[in-house]
């Protein structure tokens, strides 16, 4: 059984968080990288280590609704 890392799990519900309080406010086109990982308060390494790109998230979200 493969253990969960709760630092990833915190991580990746932060991120996402962030991005609909960002989404609320702007466009996703409009919201930068550099933007959202201040407002997750991660850097932008941390981010890539989860989502290739803004788009990656953005899509990730929509396959859980």
């Amino acid at each position: 059984m493969e253990k969960i890392d709760l630092r990833v799990v915190k991580t990746k519900e932060n991120i996402t968080h962030s991005f609909l309080e960002l989404l609320e406010k702007k466009s996703i086109e409009k919201i930068t990288v550099k933007e959202l990982c201040e407002k997750a308060r991660i850097s932008r390494n941390t981010f890539y280590q989860h989502y290739q790109y803004k788009v990656m998230h953005h899509i990730s979200l929509w396959n859980k609704v």
